[in-house]
């Protein structure tokens, strides 16, 4: 099977990257809206009362066969069944979106750079799919736990067993493990995309920080948004300063060193990329990190 040209990368990244910036422009959307849509849904919910839990404290025999305070917040679950369904899968969609968006710049560094494994690009994927999954698998199943709870008879003890199911176990646990995957590899791509110059150190960084707080919710979804936001007008080609040089190459250009923009700033010139870093080979010799690229440049 013939290698892949610089000219066919580069290809195959045009053909891709507007769908990437629309996964990216849906992500951005789908990250802050359903959360937010589903805190004003909640806004109007019944609530139990303090002192009405309190009077049941008292009651011989515990309250465990005694009706639940809980029945009126689970009948606005179920009577808002067809929201709290939308928003899951609008939820669902955009982790989707943030999944191929850091596919697709995977892909991008790991034809610039050996040093990148093409598992990441599988691992986000499945994280993606797995935390997609997972939030609708949620929905659905505390929905149908309402609905039989409803359904029977709506006492203390089998209220406080709705959502306690192994489905819901195991919706949260699939969550997990997609948060997990998605959110480590939200951080490793866009720690190596800033390596190879496909990404700035201010979009590198901020990619970082998006993955850290997917896995630690420290963050407003808001940092994720603007991040996914900037991502597709840079996919577009329409960033502020210009499309960092890595994209239109092929190869990786990383950016400056901190000392080499301070020494080219006193010269009064612009800072060169720094070398691709090296690596030993068996004879002992440093190699270029990307045999494959060399490659290329022959065939092209």
């Amino acid at each position: 099977m013939a290698e892949a040209t610089t000219e066919d990368v580069l290809r195959w990244e045009a053909r891709q990257g507007p769908r990437a910036a629309v996964a990216a422009g849906l992500g951005a959307i789908l990250a802050v809206a359903p959360p937010f849509a589903q805190t004003a849904l909640f806004r109007d919910r019944p609530r139990t009362g303090l002192v009405d839990a309190l009077g049941r404290a008292g009651n011989e025999g515990g309250v465990g066969a005694l009706p639940s305070s809980r029945t009126a917040f689970f009948e606005f679950y179920e009577d808002h069944a067809a929201s709290l369904l939308l928003l899951a899968v609008a939820h669902g969609l955009g982790l989707a979106g943030i999944a191929f968006v850091l596919a697709y710049v995977g892909k991008a560094v790991h034809e610039r750079t050996e040093s990148f494994r093409g598992y990441w690009i599988k691992l986000v994927l499945a994280g993606g799919l797995l935390a997609a999954i997972s939030t609708l698998m949620q929905t659905v199943t505390t929905l149908a736990a309402i609905s039989d709870f409803l359904s029977g008879p709506q006492t203390v003890d089998r209220a406080a067993d709705v959502g306690n199911t192994w489905t819901a176990a195991a919706a949260e646990f699939i969550g997990l493990f997609g948060s997990l995957g998605l959110g480590l590899c939200w951080v490793v791509i866009c720690l190596n995309a800033m390596r190879v110059g496909l990404l700035t150190r201010f979009m590198g960084v901020l990619g970082i920080i998006c993955g850290a707080t997917l896995v630690l919710p420290i963050l407003t979804p808001i940092v994720q948004t603007f991040w996914l936001g900037a991502m597709a007008l840079l996919l577009l080609g329409r960033w502020p300063n210009g499309v960092p040089p890595a994209w239109s190459t092929g190869a990786a250009q990383p950016w400056p060193s901190q000392q080499a923009v301070r020494e080219a700033r006193r010269r009064g010139a612009e800072p060169e990329p720094d070398p691709e870093p090296a690596t030993q080979g068996s004879d002992g010799r440093a190699h270029p990190s990307s045999n494959k690229r060399k490659k290329r440049k022959k065939r092209s």
